[in-house]
């Protein structure tokens, strides 16, 4: 459980699989869930130079999903701080 929380896959995964990464995506049966485990796989943790860059005085992420019918949906976070909009 506790080295799931640091797993970017797993978090990214279970996120898209149930909603949210809270704390009920930690138990047992989740971490063992076999749609959750093939995503896992899929999903890729590229450096982004220019978040690496603004580092540690700016936390910024982005995050790009390459759908099956072949579009790809981007959203950047410029902050830490949650979505109001999601």
């Amino acid at each position: 459980m506790y080295e799931a929380k640091f797993n970017l896959p797993y978090s990214v995964a279970v996120a898209l699989i149930t909603g949210a990464a809270r704390f009920d995506a930690f138990t047992d049966e989740r971490l063992a869930n076999p749609d959750i485990r093939a995503l896992m796989a899929k999903v890729a943790v590229v450096l982004d130079e220019s978040a690496e860059a603004a580092f540690p005085g700016r936390r910024s992420a982005r995050v790009t999903v390459a759908t099956t019918d072949r579009r790809k949906l981007d959203r950047y976070a410029p902050t830490r701080k949650a979505c109001k909009r999601c």
